[in-house]
């Protein structure tokens, strides 16, 4: 791996380990005895650090350098979900019919987004008003739905993508029966959801 490459993906791997673990550029820059401006541009791959550096960031977010380099990897960053092992919720009500599944598992303080299949039946609509912090992406797996922004309508088919601020209030209708949507919440952390079960 070249130089500049290997800078790039230890400053990627510090600061993936560093968010994961609910840290501050100024708190792991202090226990490094690093700048904040250095620390910032090594996590960008602009900026190497020296072998000491490189030692006491490892402490400070309490791996190992080869963890650092790349040379170690963690398995806990890695999630697999098979299909029978997902859990499904299904939501029928007066103004509500879906079923969705979870793929990214149960929240936690790490946890950056959450990655949802939605499965809306014939006849079923996903109507009650949402909002969040974050942003929300989808992705239309099959049929096609119409996504209610606000004063704005998106109709999209299969294949489609939307991507907007979750603060703005959203719902989800069906136009295709039966419709699938692959539903990304980013920042889940924040995630506050009015009417949705």
């Amino acid at each position: 791996m070249k130089k500049s490459n290997l800078t790039a993906q230890s400053g990627l791997i510090s600061k993936d380990l560093r968010r994961r673990k609910g840290l501050t550029l100024d708190q792991i820059a202090d226990a490094a005895e690093l700048s904040k401006g250095h620390l910032s541009r090594f996590e960008r791959g602009e900026k190497a650090l020296s072998v000491a550096s490189m030692l006491r960031l490892a402490q400070a977010l309490n791996t190992t350098v080869g963890r650092l380099l790349g040379e170690e990897f963690d398995k806990d960053g890695i999630r697999v979900v098979k299909a029978k092992d997902a859990s499904s919720v299904s939501v029928n009500n007066e103004t509500d019919s879906y079923i969705y599944r979870t793929l990214s598992g149960p929240e936690s303080a790490e946890q950056v987004h959450t990655s949802i299949v939605m499965n809306i039946p014939e006849n079923g609509t996903q109507t009650s008003e949402s909002f969040h912090g974050g942003r929300e992406l989808l992705y239309v797996l099959s049929g096609g739905i119409r996504v209610e922004l606000a004063d704005q309508i998106i109709e999209l088919d299969r294949g489609d993508y939307l991507e907007f601020p979750g603060h703005i209030p959203h719902s989800i209708v069906n136009l295709a029966n039966p419709s699938s949507i692959l539903l990304i919440i980013i920042n889940a952390d924040h995630l506050k959801r009015k009417n949705m079960t």
